[in-house]
């Protein structure tokens, strides 16, 4: 028996067909893979509180508040003496070169005003305050000297 005969190879196209790609694939056959999206890192978890935790957000230069805000004393706390401590954290927010103070304000029953009792009031947006008061009434204060943003400020102590 004889074979049947092979038919012969077509003639190849003169012209690619529309829209097909005018150049060989890359090697490996065919486009380069598009790479998977990184996934946005997972933000680190806020530091737990120590003692009382506040939020707020200073506007501009100048711009203050009181802290703790608000509770059914005021802007204010009765406290038995022992040590006060504060730490005011800006958040990310912030406007460059901002400047936030933080001071303890104690009230001095036999001048009848409120007074400075500690204060931290460095060129930076994050402060600390270390303070041994006597029995009576304290406020903390947080003040922008310049730029605006939000902050935490974390309170312990004596009444809080």
């Amino acid at each position: 028996p004889t074979a049947a005969p092979t038919p012969a190879p077509t003639a190849a196209p003169t012209a690619a067909p529309t829209g097909a790609p005018t150049t060989a694939p890359p090697c490996g056959g065919g486009p380069a893979p598009t790479p998977a999206p990184t996934p946005a890192p997972t933000p680190a978890p806020a530091p737990a509180c120590l003692g009382l935790c506040e939020e707020a957000h200073l506007a501009y230069d100048g711009d203050y508040w009181y802290h703790p805000y608000p509770n059914t004393d005021g802007m204010f706390y009765a406290a038995s003496a022992g040590q006060h401590h504060a730490v005011l954290t800006a958040h990310s927010d912030i406007s460059a070169g901002a400047d936030f103070d933080l001071a303890l304000w104690f009230y001095d029953e036999a001048a009848a005003e409120w007074v400075v009792e500690a204060s931290s009031t460095t060129t930076s947006a994050d402060e600390e305050v270390w303070n041994d008061g006597g029995v009576g009434w304290y406020s903390w204060e947080v003040t922008s000297w310049a730029g605006s943003g939000s902050y935490t400020i974390d309170m312990s102590g004596p009444g809080l």
